[in-house]
């Protein structure tokens, strides 16, 4: 955007206001609670196949995938295969799912299902006994490790003017506002991090 921004010649003010993360979820059942970035990128390629080769039970994984041109598969492509080669899902056998919530009810109910979702969007169902969040390289998705950047997948979310925006102008206020306590105070109850910088 910034790139884009520069060659049509705007110049803008940004500001850092809050982050999230990819989460990899799946079922307690699986008996599988931690997962490495190789563990996830060799599940979506189809070379593991059962969670035993994980450590987890004798059972096939079932892989699951939003479509091309959802929010959250184009973040999970670009954060697993940056500039690599997509894999192509469907003749890997995996599932397409046109919702989140479904992807998340899958996980919860299937036992032996694998997924993804935005941390913010399980802020809901994390109470839920049987649906587990991988934690990454050892590391958990929650908030603090998506503000200290120690979550290998975490998001950032800037808030952007024209650099020449009136002081009393809508936008600027709207601009200004992020960052203050009550903005703060309304992104975590969403389920968002806030971070500044």
């Amino acid at each position: 955007e910034q790139a884009y921004l520069d060659e049509k010649g705007v110049e803008v003010e940004m500001k850092l206001y809050g982050g999230d993360g990819l989460v990899f979820i799946g079922n307690k059942a699986c008996g599988v609670e931690n997962l490495t970035m190789d563990d996830v990128r060799a599940i979506y390629r189809g070379q593991i196949t059962n969670w035993a080769e994980l450590g987890g039970v004798d059972a096939p994984i079932r892989v699951l995938y939003r479509d091309s041109q959802s929010g959250s598969q184009r973040l999970f492509e670009k954060m697993l295969w940056g500039d690599e080669p997509i894999p192509d899902y469907e003749a890997l056998g995996f599932q397409r799912l046109d919702e989140m919530s479904t992807i998340v009810g899958e996980c919860l109910y299937s036992p032996y299902t694998i997924g993804y979702s935005v941390m913010t969007y399980l802020n809901d169902v994390y109470g839920e006994e049987d649906l587990l969040a991988f934690t990454l390289d050892g590391v958990e998705a929650k908030p603090e490790n998506i503000a200290n950047g120690a979550y290998l997948l975490a998001t950032k979310g800037y808030v952007v003017i024209r650099a020449n925006e009136g002081q009393d102008s809508p936008a600027r206020r709207l601009y200004d506002w992020f960052g203050s306590t009550i903005c703060d105070e309304i992104l975590t109850s969403n389920g968002v991090t806030p971070i500044h910088e």
